[in-house]
């Protein structure tokens, strides 16, 4: 709990390259305010990571050996407006993004193949059909991965007609 519940704002932070790995609950309910910028050396995450951090708005994730987003990373971050992953991501642990209900402007990466449970419930700031969402390459798509989120319409590609 590095960070944990401390009042660390007005701050854009930047997670200094070198550092390979982020504990659980490391910024959990911090007053991070801005933009973090997670380095290249990341390759492990712990859960909750940016959980409940009130004040952040944007997170960069570079190019990494990383392939997944751990549960709740940044759930109920009511103000995180934009998320940018690396390709090389290919899945969002369960409530990854739970209740971000500012979120706008995620960008799925290319190999995507597990959406989590409730991974994107509540992000009531995403509009558009769900194969914007949802790639090609997707193999697992959880249970209420987009639950209380009435701006996601359509079928996808991966729905058959009934």
């Amino acid at each position: 709990m590095l960070f944990a519940e401390t009042n660390i704002s007005n701050l854009a932070l930047t997670i200094p390259e070198g550092i390979e790995e982020i504990g659980e609950h490391a910024f959990y309910r911090s007053k991070l305010n801005g933009h973090v910028t997670i380095p290249s050396t990341v390759n492990t995450m712990g859960d909750f990571t940016f959980a409940e951090a009130k004040g952040l708005t944007e997170i960069t994730l570079k190019s990494t050996s990383l392939s997944k987003l751990p549960q709740n990373f940044a759930s109920l971050s009511e103000n995180l407006e934009k998320v940018s992953l690396p390709d090389n991501i290919t899945a969002f642990g369960k409530s990854c993004f739970d209740g971000c209900t500012a979120l706008t402007d995620i960008q799925m990466p290319a190999h995507l193949t597990e959406i989590g449970y409730r991974a994107f419930a509540g992000c009531t700031g995403l509009h558009g059909d769900v194969g914007n969402f949802v790639p090609s390459t997707l193999q697992y798509l959880g249970v209420d991965a987009f639950a209380d989120n009435m701006g996601i319409t359509g079928r996808g590609h991966f729905c058959q007609q009934i």
